[in-house]
Parts: C-alpha cells; structure tokens; sequence
C-alpha cells in the first residue's frame, strides 16, 4: 500500500464514520471534525519539510499495512510493549476511538479530566 492510497483510505473510512456520528456530536465537535478531514483531504500526511514536524520522519510508519476494523479487539499482552514500565499513572486506552475500559487503569481518578466542547 503506498502513502497515495492510504490517504483516500483514510479519508474515506473518516468520512463514513462522520457520516454515521450524525447527531451524535455536538456542532462545534462535528466542525472541528469535518475542518481536520478537509485540512488532510488538501495537505496529506506531514513530511519533515512541514516546520513542526521536521524532527519527525513518518515514512517509515507508513510503509506499514494498516486494517480498519471498527470491532477491533485487544488484549494487555498485545499494548504491554507500548506501555512505560514501572509508570504508576492514569492509562487511558481508546481502541479506534473508543474507550477501553478493560486496558486502562485508573490509580487516582481525581486527576483525570474530561474533553467537552
């Protein structure tokens, strides 16, 4: 798969997933959506000549296979190898944009905040 059709994969699953939240986001969430998919619809993904990620070269992450399965599944053997060891804090896991709360782990949810529009 190259960098070409990956971004009409994207934009095309992205544009679906809008189009099934209708009603389902406030309209200032909707916007901001929308706005990002059209800024990537028109940019792509960034490359090092774009000022604030010239110190991150995404080639090498797009050269991966990437499947877009909404029921997706994982277990805590599978993100242990992405998680800081030995980091006794909040972990807050979203499994393709859903929360997990099987994966997270919360030690002191008086530190945790909440995203709202």
């Amino acid at each position: 798969m190259d960098t070409l059709e990956l971004k009409d994969i994207l934009i095309t699953t992205y544009s679906n997933l809008l189009a099934k939240q209708n009603g389902k986001n406030t309209p200032k969430i909707r916007d901001k959506k929308e706005k990002a998919l059209s800024i990537f619809t028109r940019n792509g993904f960034p490359t090092t000549k774009n000022e604030e990620w010239k110190y991150t070269n995404l080639a090498p992450a797009l050269k991966n296979e990437f499947s877009f399965n909404e029921e997706a599944t994982l277990s805590k053997e599978q993100i242990q190898p992405f998680m800081l060891q030995g980091l006794k804090a909040n972990s807050i896991i979203y499994v393709n944009g859903k929360f997990s709360k099987e994966l997270s782990e919360v030690f002191d949810s008086e530190t945790l905040f909440s995203l709202k529009s």
